[in-house]
């Protein structure tokens, strides 16, 4: 590398990174321990604004010099693929060739059709670097262009340097423009890094893998429409003749954008997410209740703007059409009521018929007779018989979509059907099943399920966690693709606990990236990845507590830690009873529970809940007949919250802690001495306003971290997994725990180790 070059740089404010050869050729990349960190006495490998240290760590030949782009206070915009970079940037009013063209550009170039232009950023500037990518995730996809800076976990990125050595080309990169005058990052370029996840499914539009899914997305269709009587009137068709999209949208307040898009009203971004398809429907890329992945018609769009999704309403748009045609519905009532008993008597199974309607009774008829049908419910499939490992537990796999049309899938419990069945319908219709009135619908629907015979089996078990060689959550089985298929058969609808939304990347951005450098957050992150490592480990339960004074943000380290596995319900609180929160153990087998507020708990039962919750085994409990039920298991990590410790919350009762209900939940000083459960705000003006954005965070993005964690484990040989925690443990312990005290650690210096 040349030394008048490193000069040059270093005089220009830039820190810069030695790049060592690989097998005596030059590479892109530093390889070293540490170099995206400052140089110190403890790092030598980091980067560096000391033209003769850089000198001196280059010597080897063939070595190259990166740019560190976050002490440097610069960014760049690497181009991969001029053409396609050139009309997405258009979508955001930014002309790729003007900026390129700009006279006062400084750019590098290692090869023809690519480059990087390197601009200076604004104070304040604190965005990670993001990538546009084109086709199927690893079939093809490609790179388009990237806007680098830092890394999610706060680290700088770097970019190679002219006249390093390009080890594709073998000839060095190309400077052009003055390095010493790098020009202000353009609010142009600004805006769409800033509000990138709202930017990028615009962009990514113009993927023809991506275009092609838009093409063919289908119109929302009404969930069971009401019969369609001769004569009445189409009130959706009508709604189009008379109203165009134009019309509907610009009274919602959507403002229009060149001839086919349109901003969604309240936008920071002002990203035109909305596009007109054709002259009867729009597509929407995201931020506002189009976005659901159909193409909408001028009705769909009055239904969800100025209906809220209401399907009823919005049908009623014009009261003389309603009027209308409700006339003529209760005149065919009327006539069909004449010939129509008044309760079924069903016995055989194929007296039932399912449509996109719903389920229906149908009738013994004479022959030559009209068919005659009874309305159930809403369309309800039987999938599967289901039953445990000892071929009990019997159940049935349900499945149907609300009047929002998502989609619900439901392993009963056949138990459910005992007696009058009220506890599975109250969960079906919870979820949002629609079944009709009156006993007849209600016997009918029972029958219908008891005696359909589906083609499928299935293995359930009443816990989430490891069954084999698989993890099951309530709406997904992770790994164990080779055996029978495994579902979680409960009585109470789990899936909302370990509710999934946004992106990994969005969650490693907005919460993961936060806990970096508050210590309180990293330990409750890792005692939820550290969950369903316990049973690998052949590692005891336990719990830890955060103890300490109100607001002061332990409610937000334990929301953070939930954003792991699911959302805002997934976390739990201390008021309940001792058999309450047996079921809630049960429902995070295998991953971590969060209870909040350790005052809700009864003093006198506190003690014996936490020893319960760390023991892993409920109360034994007498069957109907008398005979023993069999204990409810389990395996978790558990996180509390409290103002006062488990023991001075005993003592306001009377009660004396034992030592294994202490040492079952270890005591952990919630305040750090600065912030109070935080120690780094990240640019936040104070500990309140952290800790509120940190919760929002997590209520936004969430549960996608812990599933992805659960895939890739379940991808490695498990002893190998046992081994290596193993070794971890270990080392941790060796390191902070006094070889004279080994004796008597405990479990949790374990579980700590673990987390």
């Amino acid at each position: 590398m040349n030394p008048t070059a490193i000069h040059e740089y270093t005089r220009a404010g830039l820190f810069l990174i030695p790049i060592s050869p690989v097998n005596g050729k030059p590479v892109k990349g530093p390889t070293s321990q540490g170099w995206n960190l400052p140089k110190s006495p403890e790092n030598p490998n980091g980067y560096s604004n000391d033209p003769e240290d850089i000198i001196k760590r280059t010597k080897v030949p063939g070595s190259n010099v990166g740019l560190a782009l976050g002490p440097s206070k610069v960014v760049t915009i690497d181009i991969d693929d001029l053409e396609v970079a050139r009309k997405a940037l258009a979508l955001a009013d930014i002309d790729l060739d003007i900026l390129l063209s700009d006279p006062q550009s400084v750019q590098f170039i290692g090869r023809e059709g690519r480059g990087k232009l390197l601009y200076r950023v604004p104070e304040g500037f604190e965005c990670c670097s993001t990538k546009l990518m084109f086709g199927e995730k690893g079939k093809g996809e490609r790179a388009i262009f990237e806007l680098r800076y830092k890394g999610s976990n706060g680290h700088t990125l770097q970019d190679v340097l002219p006249p390093s050595i390009h080890p594709d080309t073998n000839r060095p990169y190309k400077l052009v423009g003055d390095i010493t005058q790098i020009p202000p990052l353009p609010q142009a370029l600004t805006d769409p890094w800033t509000h990138w996840e709202e930017w990028k499914p615009l962009l990514q539009s113009l993927d023809p893998h991506q275009a092609e899914a838009i093409n063919k997305a289908e119109k929302r269709k009404p969930k069971a429409p009401a019969a369609q009587v001769e004569g009445s009137i189409d009130p959706i068709a009508t709604f189009n003749e008379q109203h165009s999209i134009y019309e509907v949208l610009t009274h919602s307040g959507y403002k229009k954008k060149g001839k086919r898009r349109y901003i969604r009203p309240g936008s920071t971004s002002n990203v035109p997410g909305i596009v007109l398809l054709d002259d009867s429907h729009i597509f929407s890329h995201g931020g506002d209740v189009l976005a659901d992945g159909h193409k909408h018609d001028a009705f769909d769009v009055y239904r969800l703007l100025s209906c809220n999704g209401d399907w009823k309403r919005a049908l009623e748009w014009n009261p003389d059409i309603t009027q209308h045609n409700q006339r003529l519905w209760r005149e065919q009532k009327g006539r069909e009521q004449k010939s129509r008993s008044t309760s079924p008597q069903v016995e055989n199974p194929a007296a039932f018929a399912v449509d996109d309607r719903g389920v229906w009774y149908c009738w013994p008829v004479e022959p030559g007779e009209a068919p005659k049908r009874q309305w159930i419910c809403s369309p309800l499939h039987v999938r599967a018989f289901t039953r445990d490992e000892h071929n009990e537990g019997w159940g049935r796999l349900l499945e149907f979509t609300d009047a929002e049309n998502r989609q619900h899938v439901w392993a009963m419990p056949m138990r459910l059907l005992s007696g009058d069945g009220r506890e599975y319908r109250a969960l079906l219709l919870d979820m949002g099943l629609t079944i009709a009135p009156g006993r007849p619908a209600r016997d009918c629907l029972m029958i219908y399920i008891q005696t359909a015979k589906p083609n499928n089996w299935a293995r359930c078990v009443e816990r989430t966690g490891w069954h084999n060689n698989a993890f099951v959550l309530p709406d997904e089985v992770i790994g164990g693709e080779n055996g029978e298929q495994v579902l979680l058969q409960t009585a109470s609808n789990a899936i909302r606990v370990y509710r999934a939304a946004g992106t990994l990347e969005a969650w490693q951005r907005e919460v993961s990236a936060l806990c970096v450098g508050n210590t309180r957050l990293v330990f409750s992150v890792s005692c939820a990845f550290a969950a369903p490592l316990l049973q690998l480990a052949g590692e005891e339960n336990g719990g830890f507590h955060f103890r300490g004074p109100s607001s002061i943000g332990k409610t937000t380290a334990l929301f953070v830690a939930c954003s792991v596995f699911g959302g805002r319900d997934y976390l739990q609180r201390w008021r309940a009873t001792i058999n309450g929160l047996e079921g809630v153990a049960i429902q995070h087998n295998d991953t971590l529970l969060c209870l909040d507020e350790l005052k809700q708990v009864d003093p006198r039962e506190a003690g014996e809940v936490a020893y319960l919750l760390a023991s892993g085994s409920g109360k034994q409990r007498a069957n109907q007949h008398g005979g023993a039920r069999d204990r409810y298991t389990w395996r978790l990590l558990f996180l509390s919250s409290g103002e006062t410790s488990l023991a001075d919350h005993m003592r306001t009762a009377g009660k004396k802690a034992q030592a294994g209900q202490e040492t079952r939940l270890a005591d952990i000083p919630s305040e750090t001495g600065k912030y109070g459960v935080f120690e780094n705000l990240h640019r936040h003006e104070s500990g309140d306003a952290f800790a509120r954005a940190l919760t929002q965070a997590a209520h936004t993005y969430h549960g996608t971290a812990g599933r992805e964690f659960l895939r890739q484990l379940v991808a490695l040989d498990p002893n190998e997994v046992a081994k290596q925690v193993g070794t971890l443990r270990d080392d941790f312990m060796k390191e902070h725990v006094p070889r004279a005290a080994w004796g008597g650690v405990g479990n949790k210096e374990v579980e700590a180790a673990l987390s």
